[in-house]
């Protein structure tokens, strides 16, 4: 239904004798706060992201000035595009709770993990490491959340109209401001 913003938890679970922490906990080979990108599409057009809009959007401080296509971060229509509000990438609690999403454009105010003892998966064919204060992957960094208060908050996602055909949001609070956004920037086939 047209309108009505896309809100999906995204959880799975490991069965417990696969548990993903039956292994040693190992950092993620990045350095301290350092952006990461996996080789998948959301990988691919957050760092083109970076590269090509990040200095503008950091420079105006101004909501709705940035607004990358689809087009101009690589992808090709028909790609399936996931960006998730607020998020850290996919992670798997000590419970073996699988949540987040591999290969999302992550949208954070807050540039590295400080998830505690989860595990997060980079790369499809790699095991999930030991991520605590490492940088998010695939992350298109904002300056910061509007505030709660805030009426409208139009253009804080700096992607364009219909970006994203799967658009999701989990363990952020959610205002008004950001349903108009998920809204803004799903796809009206998302």
């Amino acid at each position: 239904m047209r309108g009505d913003p896309v809100l999906l938890a995204n959880l799975t679970s490991v069965p417990r004798g696969s548990s993903p922490f039956a292994a040693p906990l190992s950092p993620i080979s990045s350095g301290l706060g350092a952006p990461t990108f996996n080789r998948g599409r959301g990988g691919r057009a957050a760092e083109t992201f970076n590269r090509e809009f990040g200095p503008q959007l950091h420079e105006s401080k101004s909501p709705g000035s940035v607004r990358a296509s689809r087009e101009a971060l690589g992808l090709r229509e028909g790609d399936l595009v996931m960006i998730d509000i607020g998020g850290k990438g996919q992670k798997t609690d000590v419970d073996g709770l699988v949540s987040g999403n591999l290969n999302a454009i992550n949208i954070n105010a807050q540039p590295n993990i400080s998830l505690g003892r989860v595990r997060l998966q980079t790369e499809a064919d790699e095991p999930a490491r030991c991520p605590a204060g490492k940088g998010i992957p695939n992350l298109v960094n904002i300056d910061r959340w509007p505030p709660p208060e805030a009426a409208s908050a139009e253009g804080f996602v700096p992607l364009a109209k219909g970006f994203s055909d799967l658009t999701t949001m989990e363990g952020t609070p959610v205002f008004s401001y950001h349903v108009a956004e998920l809204d803004r920037v799903t796809s009206e086939k998302g």
